[in-house]
């Protein structure tokens, strides 16, 4: 009568050598790097090995080992259908190239580039040179360049423009982002003094211009995009345009009465001067959620 130790050896002598079991699956195995399949194959034996080992009732299976070669073959990354109302979702990849883009970046591709060669010089460039001029054109900046994202462009611009120096931000602008970036431990690790103004549901022109010293080296202002994307909501009345007329610059007071102009995409609506018009103009507003 046969022990259960035994039973254990005899399933353990019964697994196929390495070379064997890929050989069971030799088409889906040859559809990867000889080291990939080996080390998937590996990885599975050993599995296998220390089941039996703990008393299960594990065996080799050819099927399943042919289903994780299967699955290192298959992409991770395939074509979605975006139903969430953002047009351009991270999660989703930002936006789809243009026909013309993807055709550029395929002849590119093919070959090598002049990535950061300088070819009438023949001598090393930069790879910014190809889109800082486009970027300088658009933007009116005095130079730019191009990072991964906001959080990476975010600890940049402050760690070159104010480390070690103060810099203002609203209290209800201290959010955290997709990544698990928080506004606050960004700037914390750029190295500027994080001075918080207003509260956590409403900021006014004057907390900043209170807030000003002489160890002020910027003003952050953070979208939050999940809620009012690419949307700018100035105030005017007659004081603050005279005292700040660049942020609602050709944005009147209307009757002498505080006017909110609710701005997007560069166009600007009717101006209104009442809460409840306000409302009624930001609830038919677009959002990220549609």
């Amino acid at each position: 009568m046969s022990t259960p130790e035994a039973e254990r050896q005899a399933r353990l002598r019964s697994l196929p050598a390495l070379d064997r079991a890929l050989a069971g699956v030799g088409q889906t195995a040859a559809r990867l790097h000889r080291r990939m399949a080996v080390w998937i194959a590996r990885r599975y034996l050993d599995e296998v090995r220390e089941r039996i080992a703990a008393g299960e009732d594990a065996r080799f299976e050819p099927a399943e080992l042919k289903a994780r070669l299967e699955e290192q073959v298959r992409p991770t990354l395939g074509r979605a259908v975006n139903g969430l109302g953002v047009v351009l979702h991270t999660g989703l990849g930002r936006s789809p190239l243009s026909k013309a883009a993807q055709e550029a970046l395929a002849e590119v591709s093919e070959h090598f580039a002049a990535l950061e060669i300088n070819v009438r010089t023949g001598r090393r460039g930069s790879r910014y040179a190809h889109v800082e001029p486009l970027l300088c054109e658009l933007t009116g900046a005095e130079a730019a360049m191009v990072v991964n994202n906001n959080c990476a462009a975010t600890l940049l611009i402050l760690t070159a423009l104010a480390k070690g120096r103060e810099v203002i931000v609203s209290r209800g602008q201290l959010i955290e982002i997709g990544g698990s970036f928080r506004i606050p431990d960004v700037m914390v690790q750029s190295g500027c003094r994080m001075v918080e103004v207003g509260t956590t549901n409403r900021t006014h022109l004057r907390d900043y211009v209170n807030a000003i010293t002489p160890e002020t080296a910027a003003l952050l202002r953070v979208v939050q995009q999940p809620y009012r994307p690419n949307q700018v909501v100035a105030v005017a009345s007659e004081g603050e345009t005279a005292r700040h007329p660049e942020l609602v610059h050709h944005r009147p007071a209307q009757n002498g009465q505080a006017t909110v102009y609710v701005c997007q995409n560069f166009t600007c609506r009717q101006p209104v001067t009442t809460v409840e018009a306000l409302e009624e103009l930001l609830e038919g507003a677009p959002t990220a959620d549609g």
